[in-house]
């Protein structure tokens, strides 16, 4: 099912207070689209985020710059996985099922991501999961 941009444009047309604009909001150019689309005041993203936090970064050069910026490298991406971890730990969140999918929408998109989630997958605890994940840096 995709996001339909000219109800939320419609929706933002008939209120004058802020409307925020989301679905199907993957990248730097929908981002754009649906700004110029809807009018809307901001945008929120979802699903785009899981495993990527650098894509509001991405779209936030974009919208200011009209620039892309290059892609994270593995270390860069996997240093956000150990930030995540970080926050998850600071706010008490660190779910051991949570924390395994999470490491696998980490890897995604890296070369080497299919045997890294195989043995994400077998860890039998979060310590093992944090030792798979750093060992793939080194």
């Amino acid at each position: 099912h995709k996001a339909d941009w000219d109800v939320i444009g419609a929706v933002k047309e008939e209120l004058s207070i802020p409307v925020i604009a989301n679905g199907d909001i993957v990248d730097e150019v929908a981002a754009q689209t649906v700004l110029e689309q809807t009018h809307c005041d901001g945008i929120m993203i979802g699903r785009a985020a899981i495993g990527n936090p650098y894509i509001f970064r991405q779209i936030g050069h974009y919208l200011e710059t009209g620039e892309f910026l290059k892609s994270q490298d593995v270390n860069e991406q996997l240093d956000d996985f150990f930030e995540y971890m970080e926050l998850a730990g600071k706010y008490d969140m660190l779910d051991y099922a949570d924390i395994k999918l999470h490491a696998k929408w980490f890897t995604r998109g890296l070369e080497g991501g299919r045997l890294l989630r195989t043995k994400i997958n077998a860890a039998g605890d979060i310590d093992e999961v944090i030792g798979i994940m750093g060992g793939f840096i080194s």
